[in-house]
């Protein structure tokens, strides 16, 4: 529903925009945050055999309790020390925001 009726999407994790774009640039699923590419992972697809979805691993940050580091770092398979300590800033790339350090070195490039 959100590409039919939308121009522009922001995806939340714990009361946190960790990515922000158009509906082309989040949909074309080249560049998502991690959280984003989990969300997309439990859309059901009709035309593949999966049993089951692959949910995301772990459980729902309380966002009433403000953590050090990245929102989504205990659920996230990229997570580093530094996400753990450290709470990234949004990287922007073409009006497309990923709040995440694995994009770091792409916006600078």
């Amino acid at each position: 529903m959100v590409a039919e009726f939308c121009d522009a999407v922001s995806v939340v994790y714990s009361g946190q925009v960790v990515e922000h774009g158009t509906v082309e640039q989040v949909f074309r699923r080249e560049r998502n945050h991690p959280y984003t590419a989990g969300l997309f992972n439990c859309i059901p697809n009709l035309t593949d055999d999966r049993p089951r979805l692959q949910p995301i691993p772990g459980h729902m940050a309380d966002p009433r309790i403000v953590r050090e580091g990245c929102c989504f770092a205990d659920r996230c398979q990229y997570a580093t020390d530094r996400c753990r300590a450290e709470a990234p800033g949004m990287y922007e790339q073409d009006g497309h925001g990923i709040k995440c350090f694995r994009y770091e070195e792409k916006e600078e490039g």
